[in-house]
């Protein structure tokens, strides 16, 4: 860089005749021509007692930067990031070299003009990432330590740069320009650690550490791994509870899962006092990874049960813009979500259903689980890197035949395994989710078990959630409010009917759609949250009793969509 003198007479539109910029011995000069009493002379000035050297234009959808390199006169550099709506102007300029050490800019704005015209001549390019995880555009997946292009991982610079012949990629968690900043602490954490082991060893051990609930881990973490994919395809992708009491191996389970992307994070507890609002935003940092949430009770606030609602039909956060036409901006959910508690989330049945859960009792251990658990902890310190990518390259399978096996999978469970256990579709279609990438991916990776025995035993503990479903208090809150506004007379015979079939047993017959509204307002009376109309009419069709759901005729009155329930006395 030393004496390079740079002639922008053809490469800028912004010279003018005669006029050059210099670099000499770390500092720009500007030699111009003046004219005194007919005489043209050419002069120099001094224009700043340090250069740029241009690294990289960070391309990002609302703040591009620019990654530069200033060295003074004595030799010193820095390193430093700017935006570039920061760069357009001189006295911005100014003041940011100046904040870091002795960097005077004495340019004017044709002076100027010419020294940030080098940077878009001499710079190269690279996309900023700023979700981590799977990148749709490009069809990588991003570490804070480098990139997975589907073959092979690529670590970063210590600029926090990936080039590659397709593309340059900046990731900010490993960057030295943020290394001292602890918005990243977390997301450093998110990295790429090869390992030894390999996927086949690593299912045997977990299953061998943790039995059935091993296999449902792996096929919610193979699942979540393309979690994309499956929203696109159906709109919905189901959380996994662990239900347990304390030192039951939560814990130690869903950290076995988190291990494949680097290390553990910390935990959100939902009983904090953080809001719903951080907890989205969590959501939202990393595409096709997981995320945990810890401590659920069912007296948390309302806001956090929308929001883990929310989680499964990837639905986050939204608010207002400051605009004047009314735009809203979503912060969107791209992980998937465990959820860890020791009470079932029976609160809302909306969010029960919403989630498949595994209960853990076991709180002895021997000294063979002991063992297993060493051999485990061990793999995951070393790192579980190879296991998770080869995971990725199946990529192209989920694509093409996710939504053809799910449709035939589901039907099956339908009407095979689960015909007459009164589980709606949506239910069945959660664990639906779980099995049938287990199932498509068999072939190319061994999993140490078969998809039959994942699906056998997920539709044994749908069926168990199943039961504690229908027993939910929203149900039998409308329920005991239905037998209220019949006793009370607030309904008619033409909204209802009920036939004594046997000493212990009625048919009670009632049109739903006049119904609801009596619901609705002795649930506001009572200080109760009325379930939302297709939701309860949802719940209605998976209690025990239910019959059918069709037209009939009830008192004088035209035929009505009316549920029809056999009711033990």
């Amino acid at each position: 860089m030393k004496n390079n003198k740079i002639d922008f007479s053809e490469l800028s539109q912004f010279a003018k005749d005669n006029n050059s910029l210099s670099m000499t011995d770390n500092k720009y000069y500007w030699t111009y021509e003046t004219t005194f009493k007919g005489k043209i002379s050419k002069k120099t000035s001094l224009i700043s007692n340090f250069v740029l050297e241009p690294l990289y234009l960070l391309r990002h959808a609302s703040t591009p930067k620019r990654l530069v390199i200033i060295k003074n006169y004595l030799g010193e550099e820095k390193t430093i990031l700017v935006i570039v709506k920061s760069m357009t102007n001189s006295s911005d300029f100014k003041a940011i070299v100046e904040g870091n050490g002795n960097y005077i800019l004495n340019a004017n704005p044709e002076q100027y003009t010419h020294i940030r015209e080098i940077l878009a001549v001499q710079e190269k390019e690279a996309q900023e990432i700023d979700t981590l995880g799977y990148q749709p555009e490009s069809k990588i997946y991003a570490f804070g330590n480098g990139i997975f292009d589907g073959q092979k991982f690529l670590p970063v610079n210590d600029f926090g740069i990936v080039e590659t012949p397709q593309q340059n990629y900046f990731i900010p968690e490993y960057s030295n320009i943020y290394k001292h900043d602890p918005t990243y602490t977390e997301r450093r954490k998110f990295i790429y650690k090869k390992g030894e082991i390999t996927l086949t060893n690593w299912s045997k051990l977990i299953v061998k550490c943790y039995g059935k609930h091993g296999k449902v881990g792996i096929a919610y973490i193979v699942a979540c791994l393309f979690r994309d994919v499956i929203m696109e395809k159906i709109g919905r992708f189901p959380m996994l509870y662990l239900f347990g009491a304390p030192q039951s191996g939560k814990s130690t389970f869903r950290d076995s899962f988190m291990y494949l992307f680097g290390e553990p994070q910390t935990t959100p507890s939902l009983g904090s006092a953080s809001s719903p609002k951080s907890f989205n935003r969590k959501l939202a940092q990393v595409r096709n990874g997981l995320i945990v949430f810890e401590e659920y009770k069912n007296e948390i606030e309302k806001t956090f049960i929308e929001m883990l609602k929310g989680v499964y039909d990837g639905i986050g956060y939204e608010r207002a813009e400051t605009s004047n036409d009314n735009r809203t901006k979503t912060t969107p959910v791209n992980s998937s979500v465990i959820v860890c508690g020791q009470e079932m989330p029976t609160k809302e049945a909306a969010l029960f259903s919403r989630s498949i859960m595994l209960t853990f009792t076991k709180t002895i251990f021997s000294d063979e689980d002991n063992k297993a658990y060493s051999q485990l902890r061990t793999a995951q310190a070393k790192g579980l890197g190879q296991v998770l990518t080869d995971i990725i390259k199946q990529r192209n399978l989920i694509e093409s035949d996710f939504k053809k096996e799910l449709d035939e999978l589901v039907s099956d469970l339908i009407n095979n395994i689960l015909k007459g256990k009164g589980l709606t579709q949506r239910w069945i279609e959660n664990i639906a989710v779980l099995i049938v990438p287990i199932k498509i991916l068999q072939q190319e990776l061994n999993f140490s078990f078969d998809y039959s025995e994942l699906a056998l035993l997920l539709c044994d503990n749908l069926i168990i959630q199943g039961e504690i479903m229908r027993d939910t208090n929203e149900v039998n809150t409308f329920f005991e409010i239905l037998r209220y506004l019949i006793e009370k007379k607030r309904i008619t015979s033409d909204e209802y009917k009920s036939t004594q079939m046997s000493i212990t047993k009625e048919l009670l017959i009632f049109c739903f759609k006049d119904i609801y509204p009596h619901y609705v307002y002795e649930c506001k009376r009572q200080n109760l949250i009325p379930i939302e109309k297709h939701t309860l009419s949802s719940y209605l069709q998976s209690v025990t009793g239910y019959k059918e759901y069709k037209n009939t005729k009830i008192g004088n009155g035209k035929q009505k969509k009316c549920f029809h329930f056999e009711i033990e006395n």
